[in-house]
């Protein structure tokens, strides 16, 4: 059964959910699936895949659900424009 209502603590829960799965897939710090895959020389385990494909399950959830409320325009704006702002940072 869906909620219809969206209060701060559905905003938190989201947000929360979201920052674990971007700092789990990549973070600076080292600890990642991204550089626990490059540490082992890409000589893979079965807990190692385990964690990518639940990963990716939450990448495209996350994909899924930002194509349905922003749609083809909107999302393609605000790749856009995070693409930009990431461009100026590494070029300035």
């Amino acid at each position: 059964m869906a909620v219809k209502t969206f209060n701060a603590g559905s905003f938190l829960i989201r947000l929360v959910i979201a920052i674990t799965l971007v700092f789990a897939t990549y973070n600076p710090s080292g600890y990642s699936w991204y550089h626990w895959l490059v540490n082992s020389n890409f000589a893979v385990d079965p807990l190692m895949i385990l964690a990518g494909i639940v990963l990716l399950i939450g990448w495209i959830i996350f994909l899924r659900a930002t194509m349905r409320s922003l749609g083809p325009v909107g999302t393609f704006l605000a790749a856009a424009f995070f693409g930009v702002i990431v461009w100026a940072l590494v070029y300035y």
